[in-house]
């Protein structure tokens, strides 16, 4: 059974716009590492072990989503994006905040950089002068 926070998300995925949707999946990252840091500390494994396998997916879905044509730009990103899966298989592994921080604060910083990219892209599209229509003049 749904409830509202999981109706909310899954209308905001449906309507998202391609850039969005990179934000909404660095976001749900994010969140995923906080929750196993806090499984970490209460020793929570399960929970961990649910946690980490969230950040994974979310990480193979940002390198699947990769524009291979983007050249340079794609392939240090899906260098990131390996290395920080690296950071989480290691923070679960290990049993590592310190790993898991790191991951989380990277993931931070990619999303933040992405949430201004979307609020640059957003205002651009709402400043845009719109094309008027043509006009005939017969009649």
């Amino acid at each position: 059974m749904y409830d509202a926070h999981q109706l909310y998300q899954e209308s905001e995925i449906l309507s998202a716009e391609p850039l969005k949707l990179v934000e909404i999946l660095y976001r749900t990252g994010i969140d995923a590492l906080g929750r196993a840091r806090r499984a970490l500390a209460s020793g929570d494994v399960e929970e961990r072990g649910r946690a980490v396998q969230k950040t994974c997916d979310v990480l193979v879905e940002l390198l699947s989503s990769l524009n291979q044509q983007a050249g340079e730009l794609a392939t240090n990103l899906a260098r990131l994006y390996d290395y920080i899966l690296v950071k989480v298989v290691d923070g679960h592994a290990r049993a590592s905040d310190a790993s898991f921080a790191e991951a989380e604060r990277l993931m931070m910083t990619l999303y933040e950089a992405w949430h201004t990219l979307t609020l640059q892209e957003s205002s651009q599209t709402t400043l845009a002068p719109a094309q008027p229509e043509p006009v005939s003049c017969s009649g």
